[in-house]
């Protein structure tokens, strides 16, 4: 697995400083960016594939339920955690409408912000896991697919040059075998004399000579 990155969105310096040294502690390997408005944070979000976010709801101009629709749009399979305040039930319930991953409510315990963000690292790295084994899946049906049509493309003139074949055989037999149903019919009517006989007898010989 390659290093999770994180970005931590939130217009409260105390808490922009925190929750980075939280995650930096706790969870190891990842790496985490910062920024203190969602407009600043949708121009990273759309240079950056980031494997989680984190937003506090209230934040001055565009909130966090704003900012997660924007994040939905622009990338859909990140997976966002959303921070309110104590009490501020309501708000939870529109995050998770809105389609938020998880909520934190504030003071934030630690364990569960951590714990939150570890299991939406690991969802998102499942999205990819499966992303690129449906493409996988794809890629090999197309390939199937074209194996398909080359092999039926063999066949179809596998079956021209046989019915080429037959029908040219068909052409050269029927001279002969017209020729000797001629001659075997004369010599069933008992009218032809000998050199015609001896005639006869090769014109039907010659064909099986071939052979």
């Amino acid at each position: 697995m390659s290093v999770p990155h994180v970005l931590i969105v939130d217009d409260d310096d105390i808490l922009l400083r925190a929750l980075p040294e939280t995650l930096l502690l706790r969870l190891e390997g990842v790496a985490v960016d910062t920024c203190d408005s969602a407009p600043s944070a949708l121009r990273q979000i759309a240079a950056k594939d980031y494997d989680a976010i984190v937003a506090d709801i209230k934040m001055p101009g565009m909130d966090g339920l704003a900012l997660l629709t924007e994040i939905r749009a622009l990338r859909p399979e990140t997976p966002t955690v959303l921070i309110t305040g104590h009490g501020h039930d309501d708000l939870a319930v529109l995050a998770l409408r809105g389609g938020a991953y998880d909520f934190i409510q504030k003071p934030i315990e630690r364990e569960y912000f951590v714990a939150s963000l570890r299991r939406a690292i690991e969802a998102r790295e499942y999205r990819r896991h499966l992303h690129e084994e449906q493409e996988m899946l794809a890629r090999h049906a197309r390939e199937l697919e074209s194996i398909v049509e080359e092999r039926t493309r063999q066949l179809r003139e596998a079956n021209r040059l046989k019915d080429q074949f037959l029908a040219t055989l068909s052409h050269e037999l029927r001279s002969p075998l017209g020729a000797i149903r001629m001659w075997s019919s004369l010599l069933r009517s008992g009218k032809l004399d000998a050199p015609r006989t001896v005639r006869a007898i090769e014109v039907g010989s010659r064909p099986a000579a071939r052979a």
